[in-house]
């Protein structure tokens, strides 16, 4: 993959991740389950940043994110589009609030090194 598609896919990580970040600010796990608009948009934005990190590659995110669970993050991606109606959203919630500050620095960190 070329340097310039992993930047595009890079940005759209972290455009993924700002739009998460919007729409749940600065909820608590029990608000943020009750909302289910809230939690539908952000399991979408979860599909979008797995696929971007997918189309990026294994390898690569490992180099840019080690302690990231590619196939973790891999598996989620599969069950949010094909078994959607197992996903529990205070997983989601844990996601973003314990996951995604690690991706999102990550991510920025690899976009200002190129």
């Amino acid at each position: 993959m070329s340097s310039k598609n992993e930047r595009l896919r890079l940005a759209d990580i972290l455009d993924q991740i700002a739009k998460i970040e919007g729409y749940v600010g600065d909820l608590d796990e029990r608000s943020y389950i009750e909302n289910v608009m809230i939690v539908d948009a952000t399991e979408r934005c979860l599909e979008r940043l797995i696929e971007a990190a997918t189309k990026i590659g294994e390898a690569r995110i490992a180099e840019i994110a080690p302690e990231l669970p590619f196939a973790q993050l891999r598996g989620l991606g599969n069950r949010l589009r094909h078994a959607y109606d197992t996903i529990e959203a205070g997983r989601t919630f844990h996601i973003v609030r314990q996951g995604l500050p690690y991706l999102k620095a990550a991510a920025q960190a690899a976009l200002e090194t190129e």
